[in-house]
Parts: C-alpha cells; sequence; structure tokens
C-alpha cells in the first residue's frame, strides 16, 4: 500500500496564488490525459486549491493506485476567468527516470522559498529542505552535490524509510522530518520503487538550492 501521484508537478506562484503545471512525467496519466505544462490549476475534485498551501494541494492530488482524480485547469497563457477544462487522472506509479523537465514560463515560475517561511507541516508533510548538509544514501556521487542530512533505506512496500537525522543538518533543523517517515515523492516525483541512483539524483544537489520531500508518517 502507498501513496501514488499523478505524474504532474505544480509550483505556485506568489504573485497570484494559483498553482501552475510545471512538468509532467513522459510515462505519467496527466500527460496521457493531456494536461500541458503551464496550465493553471484551479481546482482538485471540485474543491478550490486557490492560496491553498503545497502540502495540502498534494493532499488532494495523492491517493491510492488504482483510484482517478479530477483536475480544474485553465490553459497556458489565459487569465484567471478563462473556461476550466476538466480532466480525469489517473493515480499511478511512474519512475522517476522518465521524468520530463522543461522549464516552466518564467512568469508563472514560483520563486526560491527562503529559510525564514518554512511551510507548514502536514501529513503527508511536505518540507522545503536546503541542500546544506551532507547525506548519507545509497549510491551516491563523490562530486560537490550535497545533500539534507539523512540517511534512507527501502522497505519492503518499496518506500525509502528514514533511518537517520544528522544533528544539525537541514532537515534535523526544519523540525518536519522524523526518523522512521517513508519518502513517497521528491519535488513532486514518485520514489516508489525508485533505484538508489534515482533517490540519490533526486537528493543530492548545489549547496543553498531547495528540494520538497513528500513524507508518510509511520502512523498515518
Amino acid at each position: 500500500a502507498g501513496w501514488w501521484s499523478t505524474g504532474a508537478v505544480f509550483s505556485k506562484s506568489e504573485e497570484d496564488g494559483f498553482f501552475y503545471v510545471k512538468r509532467l512525467a513522459k510515462n505519467g496519466s496527466a500527460l496521457r490525459a493531456g494536461v500541458q505544462v503551464g496550465s493553471r490549476l484551479v481546482d482538485v475534485a471540485g474543491e478550490q486549491v486557490y492560496r491553498k498551501t503545497p502540502s495540502q494541494l498534494y493532499n488532494l492530488v495523492l491517493g491510492r493506485e488504482g483510484t482517478s482524480v479530477s483536475l480544474g485547469l485553465q490553459p497556458p497563457g489565459t487569465v484567471p476567468t478563462a473556461p476550466v477544462v476538466r480532466l480525469t487522472v489517473a493515480r499511478a506509479f511512474f519512475d522517476d527516470s522518465s521524468v520530463s523537465a522543461p522549464p516552466p514560463p518564467p512568469v508563472l515560475a514560483a520563486p526560491t522559498p527562503s529559510p525564514q517561511t518554512p511551510p507548514s507541516p502536514a501529513k503527508p508533510t511536505m518540507p522545503s529542505q536546503p541542500h546544506a548538509s551532507p547525506s548519507h544514501l545509497p549510491g551516491g556521487g563523490g562530486d560537490d552535490r550535497v545533500g539534507v542530512g539523512i540517511t534512507v533505506k527501502r522497505d519492503e512496500d518499496g518506500l525509502y524509510v528514514v533511518r537517520e537525522i544528522a544533528g544539525g543538518g537541514s532537515a534535523d533543523q526544519s523540525g518536519q522530518v522524523f526518523a522512521g517517515d517513508r519518502v513517497v515523492e521528491i519535488d513532486g516525483r514518485s520514489m516508489v520503487r525508485a533505484s538508489t541512483q534515482d533517490i540519490s539524483r533526486s537528493i543530492l544537489g548545489q549547496q543553498g538550492t531547495w528540494l520538497s520531500l513528500l513524507l508518510k508518517r509511520k502512523d498515518n
């Protein structure tokens, strides 16, 4: 059992408070359903997402394998009063190695979060973490990339579990990551059954950059 996504990654704009489709997995159900990069997300299953937090949005989008979710979208480049196109998208596993990441239109890109405004915790949680400390990850590269100060191990369900948190690391300082949390997504990309190289590549980055972790609590 686990949480499954649609293969769409959303980015929030602080200019207008809406979420926009930032990128799509090449083999994801969102792309097959006709979702376009740059589209404005108006609602999920009829619930308005205007001004919601990223954690609140992903709580609406994620669900069990085999279920589907209705997305209310406005085409790229349209105004907020444009007609809403409703697409039904299946929730399913998709391979992180096939994620297509075209850059979003500059006007729609969300600004980089600052350490003074961390996102609110939720279950599942999606805290943003700066790359600022070494991470103990299987298959990690030997270059100058750094992680967020966590050690992970894959469990029998194909999810990576946080085993240890480095004291003083960015994950520890956030207060939102705990030993036993299972990593569901990184920056909107599914980590279910991902290879060790995939999760290492997703977590490691240049110092000072940020990533978002979607975590599932042991008791949730």
